[in-house]
């Protein structure tokens, strides 16, 4: 067994490395949630919860991971120790890590940053996809908006051999 990576190491490593904190929806203290900070969605769970619940002949309590993760590596993972399948989430795209210290620290943090990564990629493609819809236009401010929502004025101009069309966006 390596070092413990309990809950609160994991708490301070999500939050030096990410900016997020916990959320304690339930009426419990021991169960807390980490959400993306765009758009408040869960993307990992740590709870308290009996040994026996994973098939351990153990009435010991153990702290877990619920962790969101590429359904290509959870079937991998669910073979090595310390990993076994979600517990109360969907089973194809979560997976449960024991935070006792049987699965190391580093390959944790790997885990936790891989969705992270994945994440800034799903957001890296929509944004790409707005900017390839014509619907959509990107304001000075930073922010989206439907482009019937503003008026738009065409101003032709002379580029030598062809002919381009500049838009100039002016918001309402």
């Amino acid at each position: 067994m390596s070092e413990i990576f309990g809950k609160d190491a994991l708490f301070s490593f999500v939050n030096e490395h990410y900016g997020i904190e916990p959320d304690y929806p339930f009426s419990d203290d021991a169960s807390a949630v980490l959400r993306h900070p765009e758009n408040r969605k869960w993307f990992a769970l740590v709870m308290r919860v009996s040994k026996s619940k994973f098939g351990i002949k153990s009435d010991n309590a153990v702290d877990i991971l619920n962790l969101k993760s590429d359904p290509i590596l959870i079937g991998s993972l669910r073979l090595k120790d310390g990993f076994f399948p979600a517990y109360h989430m969907n089973k194809e795209k979560w997976i449960t890590i024991f935070l006792d210290g049987t699965v190391p620290k580093n390959e944790i943090c790997d885990l936790l940053d891989l969705g992270e990564k994945t994440y800034e990629n799903k957001i890296g493609a929509f944004y790409t996809s707005l900017t390839k819809d014509k619907r959509f236009l990107l304001l000075d401010d930073g922010l989206w908006d439907l482009k019937k929502n503003h008026s738009v004025k065409v101003l032709k101009i002379d580029a030598g051999a062809g002919n381009e069309d500049v838009f100039l966006e002016e918001q309402k």
